[in-house]
């Protein structure tokens, strides 16, 4: 058996057999199960571990990444309000007989 490291945390043995299962076949890598005190941790070798790591630091927030997407959803925002302003000030030209902006 060659030097393993841990991975990841399972509280139940299935959840852990299966994660381990879907490793070794996916990577031909051999894994291991360990007890712990709260349930059961998988183990790799360290080369499998270090390539997670590295994903996990690669999709890791990058400041100003979101913040576009909400920057977008203001701007969406304020759309809805001003097409509603228009329909209410629509429906009162309609009431009226002329359109008027309401300010």
């Amino acid at each position: 058996m060659s030097d393993l490291v841990f991975l990841e945390h399972y509280n139940d043995f299935q959840s852990a057999s299966y994660r381990a299962r879907a490793l070794a076949t996916r990577h031909r890598k051999e894994t291991a199960l360990r007890r712990s005190q709260t349930g059961w941790d998988v183990l790799v070798p360290t080369s499998l571990r270090d390539i997670f790591q590295a994903q996990e630091s690669e999709s890791e927030y990058e400041p100003g990444e979101d913040d576009y997407e909400y920057e977008h959803d203001d701007d969406r925002q304020l759309i809805a309000e001003e097409m509603i302003e228009d329909q209410e000030n629509w429906a009162r030209s309609d009431e009226d007989g002329w359109y008027y902006p309401d300010e």
